[in-house]
């Protein structure tokens, strides 16, 4: 690489180059290969030359750190060989103060380890006016004086030459590196040169891409972006090529970073290994007009490298405005925010913020999406970009009420989850959770809901018969809250319903007599009903049922719960049947309706009531029915018939006999 300035590389450690940020492993010696886990930075300057490793702070200031002692030669066109870990050069005076070896002319090609130990490869000699050195995508070494028009080739083992191609015209460009088949620098006024050796070799100038000044050092990144050093003020410029074929290719430059500017100086990078660095956003929850929001861009690196450094981008898209970014290393043009930054570790991470302003009246979303561009190659591109979409206040507030409890019986305790969530843009407060059908409130973890935000409270309710009779328990509950302006929200109701156990309704009749024995027609017997619900529901509109009573029964009550009784009563007037038969037997049933207003109806329950004594005699007239525990007034009754009857037949006798008596 060129010998001109390039100790612009030290802000490349900070900044886009690849930069080092580690020593030597412990266990390498002196003309090791370089440890290829990081990507470094290395500078070759003065006369005699001294290489240098560029090494950042933790605040992403530079310094270099010689690589052994200065040599005793001097050599250019410097340039690092991935295949095996070295730095390739070329010495390019005869002698230097007359301390450098005689046996190594000018021209000779230099192998360079660590410490800087340099080792000659092979015999032969190339362009001892070399200022070019590359590594060409076939492995082998190039080296080309800027101002001639030959390039020559070398083997990257044995340092023979392997071949020449001419250019039609010199590139005017101070240093060369490869990348998409195709050698590239800039040439003096700003023009991007690129140069192709095969079928023919052809010199394209593509003119005005970057400014005017002297490019002394021109790589790679492991991303496959170009870099271009500027020696006039030290600036870097990262650019991306995304169609390298095309008769015109299409230059986007990523960054820009300033550094010093500086003479006699040359620079090559080790890629490092592939690094996978992600990019999370942040945004503003919701988008309030009339307020400035703020963007937080979280870079992470998940390795296996690390990373010498990398490049954000953040276009704020319309309509926010007055965008700007305090975190350093950050530019803005118009909304497009740029940010820089050195080495990451595996494992690290580092956070960048963009702030805008939202214009009043604002009452669309508005999506902004960043991107990261590492220096190394990534293999994980999709994540490399990430977006955040902010919208106007939208409050949501849901609510969704489960539970697991198997069917109830009454007084079983049945177990809610309410799960609620804030789907809306804006935190809710004082969140909680309204149903009246529990035996107390339900309890939430917290009261507050960050957007997208859910927690799970918990209530209870003991089944009551009220719950049984209805056959389910239907619950019905919503969440509650308050707004940042104050406002209260509620969500929808959520309802849940818990079956209860098997509904068996069932009424049990005992009949009972109030008396028994003698009786005569006329005499009214009294009735009592024993009305039981037997079964698990409350049964409605309770009655007796039995047609031999002189009217319908009453009941105390006509509703019965499960396991209640009522004691319902009635009577009947004892008919000349009833006499006749000897005995009353008298049957009853109990119904009612169960909750869904099916009738219930018990098994009849049947009395008999006896009568004792003789049946009546004669023709006629009221018979008289023995009657147990008969009193005076009766018999008294009975001795005044008799006696009647006497007197009726012996009046019957004296007729009788006087008719007799008149005959004769």
């Amino acid at each position: 690489m060129l010998g001109a300035c390039f100790s612009a590389l030290a802000v490349l450690a900070t900044t886009l180059v690849g930069l080092v940020v580690t020593a030597p492993p412990v266990s390498a010696d002196p003309g090791d290969p370089f440890d290829p886990a990081d990507a470094i930075v290395f500078i070759a300057q003065n006369i005699p030359t001294q290489l240098f490793r560029v090494v950042p702070d933790a605040g992403g200031n530079v310094s270099f750190t010689a690589e052994g002692d200065e040599s005793d030669i001097t050599y250019n066109a410097i340039a690092y060989n991935p295949a095996d870990d070295y730095i390739w050069a070329v010495k390019t005076s005869a002698a230097d103060a007359g301390t450098e070896p005689v046996t190594w002319p000018a021209g000779s090609i230099i192998r360079i380890g660590q410490g800087g130990v340099m080792t000659r490869v092979g015999t032969e000699t190339t362009i001892p006016t070399a200022n070019v050195g590359l590594i060409g995508g076939d492995g082998y070494f190039y080296v080309n004086d800027s101002a001639g028009t030959e390039i020559r080739r070398i083997d990257p083992v044995t340092g023979a030459a392997a071949g020449s191609y001419t250019l039609p015209s010199a590139t005017g460009a101070p240093d060369l590196t490869y990348a998409n088949g195709y050698f590239w620098g800039v040439n003096g006024t700003g023009g991007i040169v690129r140069i192709a050796l095969t079928p023919t070799p052809t010199v394209d100038v593509y003119p005005g891409i970057l400014p005017d000044g002297v490019y002394g050092a021109a790589w790679t990144y492991g991303n496959g972006n170009l870099g271009f050093s500027r020696n006039n003020d030290g600036s870097i410029r990262q650019v991306q090529v995304t169609n390298p074929s095309a008769p015109t290719p299409t230059f986007t430059i990523l960054s820009t970073q300033s550094g010093p500017e500086s003479g006699n100086n040359d620079g090559t990078s080790s890629p490092g290994l592939p690094t996978d660095l992600a990019i999370t956003k942040v945004g503003p929850t919701p988008l309030i007009p009339g307020d400035t929001v703020s963007y937080t861009l979280t870079v992470a690196n998940n390795g296996a490298g690390n990373s010498s450094g990398f490049v954000v981008t953040d276009t704020v898209p319309a309509p926010l405005t007055n965008v700007a970014s305090p975190t350093a290393g950050c530019t803005v043009a118009g909304s497009t925010v740029t940010c820089t930054s050195g080495p990451l570790l595996a494992g690290q991470s580092r956070d960048f913020t963009v702030t805008a302003d939202v214009p009043p009246g604002q009452s669309l979303c508005v999506t902004n999406t960043a991107s990261v561009l590492g220096n190394e190659n990534d293999p994980v591109p999709g994540n490399n970009s990430a977006s955040v979409e902010s919208c106007p206040p939208a409050p949501s507030l849901v609510i969704a009420k489960t539970s697991s409890a198997p069917p109830f019986a009454v007084g079983d305790v049945v177990d809610y989850e309410f799960h609620v969530t804030n789907t809306g843009n804006v935190t809710i407060t004082d969140v909680v959770v309204v149903d009246p059908l529990l035996d107390a409130p339900a309890t939430c973890p917290a009261n507050q809901l960050l957007p997208d935000e859910d927690m799970t409270c918990t209530g209870s309710r003991t089944a009551t018969q009220d719950d049984l009779d209805a056959g389910r328990i239907e619950n019905v509950a919503h969440a509650e809250g308050i707004l940042p302006s104050g406002q209260p929200i509620s969500s929808p109701p959520s309802a849940f319903t818990v079956p209860s156990v098997t509904r068996t309704p069932g009424l049990s009749i005992t009949k009972t007599a109030g008396q028994s024995g003698f009786a005569r027609v006329g005499d009214v017997i009294d009735f009592s009903f024993l009305v039981t619900n037997t079964g698990n529901v409350t049964i409605t509109d309770v009655a007796v049922v039995d047609p031999n009573l002189d009217v319908p029964a009453t009941c105390p009550t006509t509703v019965l719960l499960p396991g209640e009784s009522t004691t319902c009563t009635g009577s009947r007037t004892i008919t000349r049947a009833d006499v006749d038969a000897g005995e009353l037997v008298n049957s009853a049933t109990a119904s009612g309706q169960d909750p869904t207003g099916s009738p219930v109806v018990s098994s009849e329950s049947t009395v008999r009531v006896p009568f004792t004594g003789s049946r009546p005699s004669g023709p006629g007239g009221p018979g008289a029915l023995p009657r147990t525990g008969g009193d005076s007034a009766a018999l008294a009754a009975v001795g005044v018939l008799l006696l009647g009857l006497g007197a009726a037949m012996q009046l019957s006798r004296g007729a009788r006999a006087a008719r007799w008596r008149a005959g004769r």
